[in-house]
């Protein structure tokens, strides 16, 4: 397969197209963490950055993260003209944080912003031109509404997030500047998704992903990089569809293995937060209430599973322990409020 480049050494990245010596701010990265089972979503969401009008990518980085299906496989239909614009890193299986490093480690210099696209999702067709207008009256931060594939409400109707109160951007289309305190929102309720931000690249430098952690890691990055960081904007326009692959939080519901460990993750999510960032009074006794709650959650899906059987993450719920010790008076409250109140 000819026309691009499998780099399986760490560091190295090579810029298949023209290139400049200055950075371009309207020049655009691609970053795609890989690993999948569910054959074609990887080859869907690169023929969505194809496809985009106006504005494109002048290179997509792929991280093959021990994808039990390989992105060579995926990538094969793509012309040589095509791959000339991809770049493939190949790694052993380190997480989503780390295959994210990865590719924004391989990043050339005149890339000037960075846009995140997920394996199992896809862009429409004026994702990037948007936020290249946005970039143009002054951007750092852009992100815009988004749909999972089969539901009814985008992602801002279901956060009630209300575009329309933030300022207009003198851009020229829909795009908004966002008002407000942007950590209590990402707390709260977080209308942003991955799969729909792009960033300048000034404003990451060397900031990077946890990679100890597999959820919330997104929302703790755009936390870090964002502070002090003006405009943020944000479009009212649904950019993105997510479609169904290999998701931590989408398969974690309640009672769930996964949920115990997307448990822990936002509770150390929670946890940097108040430990790096001036947070409001209102938002720390809201962070606060909100672990206190976790911990009985946690006790009574270690109950759920252990009634029925079912494993239980033992690391996983050792560290959550670790950080609350409390989770274990929590699991006999919860037994005793059950036999007192008798079976259901």
């Amino acid at each position: 397969m000819g026309g691009w480049r499998a780099l399986p050494n760490p560091g190295k990245a090579v810029m298949l197209g023209a290139v400049t010596n200055s950075r371009n701010a309207e020049k655009f990265g691609v970053v795609i963490p890989y690993f999948q089972r569910n054959p074609g979503l990887l080859a869907q969401a690169v023929r969505s950055v194809f496809a985009q009008a106006g504005a494109g990518a002048s290179i997509i980085v792929i991280v093959d993260d021990g994808s039990p299906l390989p992105a060579r496989a995926e990538l094969a239909p793509f012309s040589i003209e095509e791959r000339a614009h991809i770049v493939l890193i190949e790694q052993r299986n380190a997480g989503v944080s780390a295959a994210r490093n990865r590719a924004l480690d391989a990043m050339p210099e005149e890339i000037g912003a960075i846009a995140f696209l997920d394996p199992d999702d896809v862009w429409e067709a004026g994702h990037l031109a948007n936020a290249a207008a946005a970039f143009r009256a002054g951007a750092q931060f852009y992100f815009s509404d988004h749909i999972r594939d089969g539901e009814a409400q985008t992602r801002f109707a279901k956060c009630a997030f209300d575009v329309t109160a933030h300022p207009t951007l003198d851009a020229g289309i829909e795009i908004h500047r966002f008002a407000g305190d942007f950590v209590s929102q990402l707390v709260r309720m977080p209308p942003v998704g991955t799969s729909t931000v792009v960033i300048a690249r000034a404003i990451c430098q060397k900031k990077r992903f946890r990679n100890d952690l597999s959820a919330s890691e997104d929302l703790l990055f755009w936390i870090s990089t964002t502070r002090g960081v003006a405009p943020i904007t944000v479009s009212a326009r649904c950019e993105a569809r997510y479609y169904e692959g290999v998701g931590l939080i989408e398969k974690a519901g309640w009672g769930t293995r996964r949920s115990l460990r997307v448990a822990l993750d936002q509770d150390q999510m929670l946890a940097a937060v108040m430990r790096e960032v001036a947070v409001s009074d209102e938002l720390e006794a809201y962070i606060k209430e909100t672990r206190r709650g976790m911990i009985t959650s946690y006790a009574r899906t270690l109950l759920h599973r252990a009634r029925r059987g079912q494993s239980i993450d033992i690391g996983t719920t050792v560290r959550f322990a670790v950080r609350h010790p409390s989770v274990i008076a929590a699991c006999a409250q919860v037994m005793l409020r059950r036999r007192t109140s008798g079976p259901k």
